[in-house]
């Protein structure tokens, strides 16, 4: 599968190209601009020599003559920085003084001529081609030429105060726009988290207040859906509750007839009556069976955390559910002969009692369940920094690790689990501890086989969260 593209990163690939095209036509026009600027500029410069040698042209016959001394002709060829040359020639282009190596113009008028050439040389040059006039004919021509070198710095040094700082601009607006869409997506990354943090039976809407408007169509959508799936599950939850607390009457006076049944002098004295006591003591297991199911069921609909919600929760220690959790399982235990012990540590907290004493009793029902005949099963409770925890340990068969999450599942089995368990006293214990920002570890002991399944409870100054 192709991993998803952020929108940050699609939106700097879309903004990058335009923004490069964007500086690649600056530069273009700053190039041009340039080179006009310095064109000008030093061909104007370039004309001097050119008018100055004009000016000391005699013409005394036919042939015109260069007054000029050699110390003020090398005067005029001094640049700190390019190649200057100067030629004279006359009307039929025949050279009289100076450099042979500049070349004549394509067409010469009135005017001065400005134009690039290449000398034999090798090296670029800018020339000015002067017609000297007499009576209004051309009489000579002067050349001046320099090579390019300032004007190419020039054009270069331009271009570079351009384009970079267009290429500090195109970076700082990518990072403006890097942290700008994160700013923007702030609000949809907090509904992100607001969603994480969410228990998967916490159906209530999501804070539509302040919300940017392109969000909130999607806010009131999820709004609208949430509200949904609560009715469903509310109606879900009503018929669970309804089905198991009409169940539990008819259920108990099943188990009492077939518990009656059993105790006939006559049935359980009479050896002749072994097969039917057989069916009876079958029956009764099965209508105690049903009849756990059915508790289950209906703790496990009215554990629902929007049924509780924290601000009702009281203070309690978790030490002082010893007497019943012993009342109700040391029987349970002893019938299995497990050997059941209590270890009970102050461990204070906030939450909802007989809720919690179901989590225990189920964590408990649990291990006594998968712990083999003569096994093992420890309760403590004790404040680990604060944080209250409860803590139920067996030596049975264990839970591979692969499962540990999915046993906390609704009517989810290990495959080949002995017994007849109904998938749902973990789900009821994860239900409660989500109601009460609680969490489930479910591992190993330290030293052997078996399960030990710890719930560790936010401190008591802490509001119960995870809903």
């Amino acid at each position: 599968m192709t991993p998803a593209t952020s929108l940050r990163r699609r939106l700097v690939e879309w903004l990058l190209p335009p923004l490069l095209l964007l500086i690649g036509i600056s530069a273009a026009v700053a190039y041009g601009i340039a080179v006009q600027v310095a064109t000008r500029a030093y061909d104007r410069a370039l004309l001097d020599p050119a008018l100055a040698v004009a000016n000391h042209l005699n013409f005394d016959g036919e042939v015109p003559v260069l007054d000029l001394s050699a110390a003020a002709r090398d005067a005029l060829l001094v640049d700190t920085i390019d190649r200057v040359f100067i030629s004279v020639v006359d009307h039929d282009s025949r050279w009289l003084v100076g450099s042979h190596e500049l070349p004549l113009p394509p067409a010469v008028g009135n005017e001065p001529l400005f134009y690039d050439a290449r000398l034999p040389s090798g090296p670029r040059v800018r020339v000015v081609a002067l017609p000297v006039l007499r009576d209004g004919v051309r009489v000579a021509l002067v050349l001046a030429a320099e090579t390019q070198v300032k004007r190419d710095r020039l054009v270069n040094e331009t271009l570079a105060g351009v384009v970079l700082p267009s290429l500090g601009v195109a970076v700082l607006a990518v990072v403006v726009i890097w942290l700008g869409v994160g700013r923007g997506l702030a609000p949809l990354l907090r509904l992100s988290e607001e969603m994480h943090r969410r228990s998967p039976r916490d159906l209530s809407p999501l804070p539509a207040r302040d919300q940017p408007a392109e969000l909130q169509p999607l806010v009131d959508a999820t709004n609208e859906l949430l509200g949904r799936m609560g009715d469903a599950l509310a109606v879900q939850q009503r018929f669970v509750e309804n089905a198991a607390h009409q169940l539990r009457t008819p259920l108990a006076g099943l188990l009492a007839q077939t518990e009656l049944l059993a105790r006939e002098p006559a049935i359980a004295a009479d050896p002749a009556f072994a097969a039917l006591r057989e069916r009876v003591e079958r029956l009764r297991a099965a209508a105690g069976d049903t009849s756990h199911l059915a508790h289950q069921l209906l703790t496990l609909a009215r554990a629902d955390p929007r049924e509780h919600p924290a601000d009702r929760f009281a203070r309690f220690d978790l030490r002082d559910l010893g007497d019943e959790l012993a009342q109700r399982w040391v029987p349970a235990a002893l019938a299995r002969r497990i050997d059941l012990g209590l270890e009970l540590e102050s461990a204070p907290l906030l939450g909802e009692r007989w809720l919690l004493l179901e989590l225990a009793s189920n964590l408990i029902d649990n291990a006594i369940r998968y712990t083999p005949e003569g096994g093992v099963v420890s309760v403590r409770t004790r404040s680990v920094d604060g944080r209250a925890q409860l803590e139920v340990e067996d030596n049975g068969i264990g839970i591979p690790a692969q499962a540990a999450g999915r046993v906390l599942e609704r009517f989810y089995r290990i495959d080949g689990t002995p017994g007849e368990g109904s998938g749902l006293g973990l789900a009821i214990v994860r239900e409660i501890a989500d109601g009460h920002g609680a969490e489930v570890e479910i591992g190993a002991p330290e030293h052997g086989r078996g399960t030990r399944i710890r719930v560790s409870f936010p401190a008591p100054g802490a509001a119960a969260d995870g809903r």
